[in-house]
């Protein structure tokens, strides 16, 4: 009996150090590394001869990490206004012809940021203009080519193609109207109850000489002109050069859509605000496929409203900015891939 007593409590206890050494080798099961701390040094050490007498925009934070999308690298993130006088910015375009950042925001202003040799931006603005084509409400733009840039007005679903001028000009007292005025494409998107108005456009990038038909031309390839977004429920509408919408399709995993980005490759990125979420999509066939997201929570902070995002043609570099920046709350985000 004595024997059979000891056996047991020797396999007990065999059995409780095995259970303990599982328990060890479970936690030393290495996770997925999501951020890492660069020194601002490094940072900095890309723009320093780009930056302008004055000194560099503060770097509110600097952090390399792996997201969901892929390798990429936070550079720089911003908690101000840009030197602006906003802080209520709802969209982004990037000229990829000058390397310059257009940001606009809920007053129908429009900042020109130029960038250094690294992509980061410097502040403040090199001209500040306000719309006054169109019907106002501003809450999409997207650079065509050259000076060209389209903006989309949320009340009325209207697309308005507008020359902006080239390199410092200033324009006339400020202000963009008519005399800028290419043209007005009207896609019958108007605001309604619940705000599903437009809420994003991104211009499809041409289409090069004997390019088959790819992801981001699901339909008529030889007239697509834009993608657009409406926020609520999400919705991405595929916009031909008369106005008339040639795809339409849920946007699904978000709560709303707050701008849409594209790149060569085909990736369509929609940004939520009230999921505080960038999601990058394909289509398969006229369904959109999830193919990778990123959150706008960090652990030093958050983008309380990201209202506008943009992406380089070349899917390298991205840019977010959005309203309500302070402590902890950020307006200006850029990432690139790298190593």
């Amino acid at each position: 009996m004595k024997i059979a007593t000891f056996a047991a409590s020797a396999v007990g206890i065999l059995l409780f150090l095995f259970g303990l050494a599982w328990l060890a080798l479970l936690r030393a099961e290495p996770g997925p590394a999501v951020t890492r701390a660069v020194p601002d040094s490094q940072i900095a050490a890309g723009r320093a001869d780009a930056m302008p007498a004055g000194g560099s925009p503060a770097i509110r934070s600097g952090v390399a990490g792996v997201s969901e999308l892929g390798q990429v690298m936070r550079v720089q993130v911003l908690d101000t206004d840009l030197g602006s006088g906003s802080g209520e910015f709802s969209a982004v375009a990037l000229n990829e012809g000058t390397n310059r950042l257009m940001v606009a925001d809920d007053g129908d202003w429009l900042f020109e940021y130029a960038l250094t040799a690294d992509g980061s931006v410097r502040t403040p603005p090199l001209r500040s203009m306000r719309v006054n084509s169109g019907t106002g409400d501003l809450e999409g733009i997207s650079w065509i080519s050259g000076s060209t840039y389209a903006v989309a007005h949320e009340n009325d679903g209207s697309i308005t193609v507008l020359d902006l001028g080239e390199g410092d000009r200033v324009i006339e007292d400020r202000v963009i109207d008519d005399r800028h005025l290419i043209r007005t494409i009207s896609t019958g998107i108007a605001e309604g109850p619940g705000g599903n108005g437009i809420e994003g456009v991104a211009a499809v990038p041409p289409k090069s000489p004997g390019e088959p038909a790819t992801a981001r031309r699901p339909a008529n390839p030889d007239t697509m002109a834009f993608y657009v977004v409406s926020e609520r429920p999400p919705v991405l509408h595929g916009i031909d050069v008369t106005g008339d919408i040639v795809v339409s399709t849920p946007v699904p995993g978000i709560a709303d859509a707050s701008d849409i980005a594209i790149a060569d490759d085909g990736t369509i990125s929609v940004l939520s605000d009230e999921s505080r979420l960038l999601v990058d999509f394909t289509f398969d066939g006229e369904i959109l496929r999830e193919v990778g997201r990123m959150s706008l929570v960090f652990g030093d902070g958050r983008f309380e409203q990201p209202e506008g995002v943009v992406r380089s043609r070349d899917g390298t570099r991205l840019y977010v900015v959005g309203e309500s920046p302070g402590d902890q709350r950020f307006s200006f985000g850029y990432w690139r891939r790298g190593p």
